[in-house]
């Protein structure tokens, strides 16, 4: 299979115009689910990429302990209580992409409970599997009773360890063909994390290599911040959702080298923090 390299000049005639004549819903209206008693910094996290990153309306479903942390570091998103089955239902109704995963656990309970709400009320929407839920979704796989198949548009995320119980102990995880057979089989987009990330589209005979990215990344978070660049950046061109997620790898590993030049590791909550203000460098050299 042939690679592609992930370019500036392809992120750049992704970017969206923020439009004159238009309001908080033109830009995605995203739900992320996530973020435990133990791991609300997860779900933080994606939800303060995905607000810099031009998301319209976000609403985070996690345990109520996380709260008010996130009210207090994200007052422009709203807040459910994961656990309220009929209120993450109306919210994947109302919402148009679906983010599900970050700091989630492993709890078989809460992912049964969560995963069946997406099944029954979102398939037709973008939905990214991300974080704890891809190791859930892996258990599934093994027992056959995986239903990626059914969903319009899946995007999972995972990191070599992940890839590798999604993948199970087949040989040839790390060969392109194969796992653009994998992606074909089950129907989804894979961002294909590591020191050189390779994003899959299904139903292709090539796949794209992002070229940006250094060690500083190497902490804690950083998959929850692309996450929830991912979903931001799909809310606002759904109509494009390859471009989306090559933006998003792109802008992700390109900030953090820049922040890399003067720091010793990159946070993922400062990656967040500049966020807005590099998309709009960019945008400067599209005109818009």
């Amino acid at each position: 299979m042939q690679a592609l390299k992930i370019t500036e000049d392809q992120v750049v005639n992704w970017l969206p115009q923020r439009k004159q004549a238009s309001y908080k819903g033109t830009y995605g209206r995203l739900l992320l689910i996530g973020g435990n008693q133990n791991m609300g910094g997860a779900i933080q996290m994606a939800g303060q990429a995905a607000l810099a990153g031009g998301a319209g309306l976000i609403t985070i479903a996690t345990d109520p302990v996380n709260f008010p942390a996130i009210h207090a570091s994200l007052p422009e998103v709203m807040l459910v209580d994961w656990s309220d089955v009929k209120q993450v239902q109306a919210c994947l109704q109302s919402s148009e992409i679906i983010l599900l995963g970050p700091g989630m656990g492993r709890s078989l309970n809460r992912w049964r409970q969560l995963s069946q709400a997406v099944y029954q009320e979102a398939r037709t929407k973008p939905l990214i599997i991300d974080g704890d839920a891809l190791t859930m979704l892996a258990a599934d796989i093994q027992d056959g009773i995986c239903r990626l198949e059914d969903f319009d548009q899946v995007i999972l995320t995972p990191h070599p360890g992940e890839w590798a119980r999604l993948y199970g102990s087949q040989p040839g995880m790390s060969d392109p063909g194969k796992v653009q057979a994998w992606c074909d089989h089950y129907q989804v987009y894979l961002v294909k994390k590591s020191e050189a990330t390779q994003l899959y589209l299904p139903g292709q005979d090539t796949y794209y290599q992002n070229t940006c990215g250094n060690p500083g990344m190497a902490v804690g978070g950083s998959g929850d911040t692309l996450a929830g660049m991912i979903a931001a950046f799909i809310g606002q061109s759904q109509e494009d959702l390859a471009g989306a997620l090559l933006s998003a790898v792109y802008c992700h590993s390109a900030l953090a080298d820049q922040i890399y030049q003067d720091h010793y590791v990159v946070r993922p909550s400062v990656i967040a923090r500049h966020l807005a203000a590099f998309m709009r460098q960019l945008s400067l050299k599209k005109g818009v």
